[in-house]
């Protein structure tokens, strides 16, 4: 290659190298900006925290979002981007929600997740709704608006309201319409 062509190499590389750079900053820019107006509104802004949420002495739950705003006179912390990763008592992954936003009560560590939460059971099953409460203390998910249900054994059952354990062994639900087939 002359020395023409490493030119163009070293000038096409950091073009490449700026390209991507003014992307991440773009990225950078506009989560700065949510933060600042977040920060008129509330006490702490967190960026990309990561929560344990523990019942009784054992791990539950492993609670990860791309921001977390709290006010301090407050127990209840507003998540975006959430993913709840639902934990055994070994700390195997059980189950996994990811919601665009939630509410999450410090104290009482229930979470109500919206903007379209999609929850994956063990089997792959899948429930999506409007809205999911998730209790810790209780072993309950529940949701009280039209819940989609996506048995891991195929086929999909729409109800109006939709409760389990947190171990997905007693699936209920109102008004069914669709077969109800096996796990989640």
């Amino acid at each position: 290659m002359t020395r023409f062509g490493y030119l163009l190499l070293a000038v096409g590389l950091m073009a490449a190298a700026a390209a991507c750079g003014k992307a991440a900053s773009a990225k950078r820019q506009a989560a700065d900006a949510a933060a600042s107006r977040a920060e008129a509104q509330y006490d702490r802004v967190l960026v990309n925290p990561e929560l344990r949420v523990v019942v009784r002495g054992i791990r539950y739950a492993l609670v990860q979002a791309d921001s977390m705003y709290v006010n301090e006179d407050s127990t209840t912390a507003q998540l975006f981007g959430l993913r709840y990763l639902m934990l055994d008592t070994l700390g195997n992954r059980v189950a996994e929600l990811q919601s665009a936003s939630a509410r999450h009560n410090l104290r009482t560590l229930k979470l109500v997740a919206y903007g379209n939460p999609v929850l994956v059971g063990p089997a792959s099953g899948r429930i999506a709704s409007d809205t999911l409460n998730l209790d810790p203390e209780a072993h309950r998910i529940w949701s009280d608006v039209s819940t989609q249900v996506q048995w891991a054994g195929g086929g999909t059952t729409t109800f109006a309201t939709f409760t389990v354990d947190d171990r997905f062994l007693n699936p209920k639900g109102t008004s069914p319409r669709g077969p109800q087939r096996g796990r989640l």
